[in-house]
């Protein structure tokens, strides 16, 4: 298959070497059969945390810090949110897939863990809907 790869950016590059090495054909894009778009989630900066959802890096403080799958879903899935947030349904549909309440605190968990390594002031309950906190005291801006 002959496939284009559009986009800028480190990230379109290593999608375009993961897509040779699997024995794909990387082609222009009128010349492709299909076309994978590449766009950049974002930077973010939450309170002392820096997060690249583009590249999959994190740091507080400047050290690297080591974020789960889940992690980074769940911030993904937050900064898609943007000011509206998502309530805890939202959030287990998004981010782990089921279609079911599953009874368990499960979303609470979660979130405190993420909290308490990124900064307590990076995520915000407001009338049962998670966001990224914005503005003053350890907003979430895009860089």
């Amino acid at each position: 298959m002959r496939v284009a790869v559009q986009g800028d950016g480190p990230l379109a590059g290593r999608i375009a070497d993961a897509l040779r090495r699997a024995g794909l054909v990387v082609v222009a894009p009128e010349d492709a059969e299909a076309l994978v778009e590449v766009r950049a989630i974002g930077r973010l900066r939450l309170g002392d945390a820096v997060v690249d959802l583009s590249t999959g890096l994190a740091f507080v403080g400047g050290k690297r810090l080591r974020l789960t799958r889940l992690e980074w879903a769940l911030l993904a899935e937050l900064h898609r949110a943007g000011e509206a947030g998502r309530d805890r349904m939202e959030l287990i549909r998004a981010v782990w897939g089921l279609g079911f309440d599953p009874g368990t605190n499960i979303v609470a968990v979660h979130v405190a863990r993420l909290r308490a390594r990124i900064g307590r002031g990076a995520i915000e309950c407001v009338e049962g809907r998670y966001r990224l906190m914005r503005g003053n005291g350890g907003g979430a801006d895009a860089l």
